[in-house]
This record gives structure tokens, C-alpha cells and sequence, in this order.
């Protein structure tokens, strides 16, 4: 009984052996690639050309760059006007999954596709502040707890 089930497993071991994977996924078409990248070269070039350029001269300038990347000046995140993350934005449901149950939240709001970076930071301010609020119970114990 011993050699039937040994022989039955390595029949069916020498096929998952003999399987070829397709290697068409991981073919890479490079005429695509250069196409997609050739804006971005254009850029680059003029870039090197003229030296460092900020994005508000380029934009002063009406370069044609710019368009052709769908690039605006509505990028430059040192203006106050445009901050990156404001209070108004906060998802409280997802601050609350960081504050409270940060475990299952990485599931719920961290891996999740559907929610947006606001979730995303919201759910990390509450880390954050739950690892502030409850760090002096770790390093700060009375004597008797030891």
C-alpha cells in the first residue's frame, strides 16, 4: 500500500514538475514604454538645457511641456493656500480605527483600495495619537507594577 501511494504521488508530482509558466506577462513592450516616456525625456532635456527651473517659471513661460504632461502650478504644495492634509479633511471613522483598534484597521482603512488618502492619514494621525496618549502607561509605571 506504501509503494501504491508513493507511486500515485510522484505520477502526479512529475506533471506540476513538466508545467512551463506563460512568460507573456512578464514580456515588456518597449516601443510602449519609450512612447509613454517620451514626454517626460522632452522635460528632462529641456531641464538640463536651462538649468533648474521651478514650476512657477515654467508655468510664466506657457511652456508647452507643461501641457502635454497636464501639468498646472496647482502642484506646488509650499503655498499656504494649498495644504496637504487639513482638519477639515479629517475621516474621523478612520481616525478612530488608528486610535482605538489599530490592528484591524490596517486591514480596514491601510490595505483597503477604497478609501482615499484622507482615510489613509486619518487612520495614521490616530496611531500616532493613541502611541502619545498611551506611551507614559508603558515607560512611566509606579513601582508596584513591576
Amino acid at each position: 500500500m506504501k509503494k501504491t501511494t508513493l507511486i500515485i504521488t510522484l505520477f502526479f508530482c512529475s506533471f506540476a514538475f513538466h508545467s512551463k509558466a506563460s512568460t507573456s506577462m512578464f514580456e515588456l513592450d518597449y516601443d510602449l514604454v519609450s512612447s509613454e516616456l517620451a514626454d517626460l525625456s522632452e522635460l528632462e532635456n529641456y531641464l538640463s538645457i536651462n538649468g533648474i527651473v521651478s514650476l512657477g517659471e515654467l508655468s510664466l513661460t506657457d511652456n508647452i511641456i507643461l501641457k502635454k504632461l497636464n501639468i498646472s502650478k496647482e502642484l506646488s504644495m509650499v503655498s499656504p493656500n494649498n495644504l496637504l492634509f487639513r482638519i477639515e479633511d479629517m475621516e474621523w471613522g478612520s481616525f478612530f480605527w488608528g486610535f482605538c483598534c489599530w490592528p484591524i484597521g490596517v486591514f480596514t482603512v491601510l490595505l483597503n483600495d477604497d478609501k482615499d488618502s484622507n482615510h489613509k492619514i486619518s487612520y495614521l494621525i490616530g496611531l500616532g495619537t493613541a502611541f502619545i496618549a498611551y506611551s507614559p502607561t508603558f515607560f512611566f509605571r509606579p513601582q508596584g507594577w513591576r
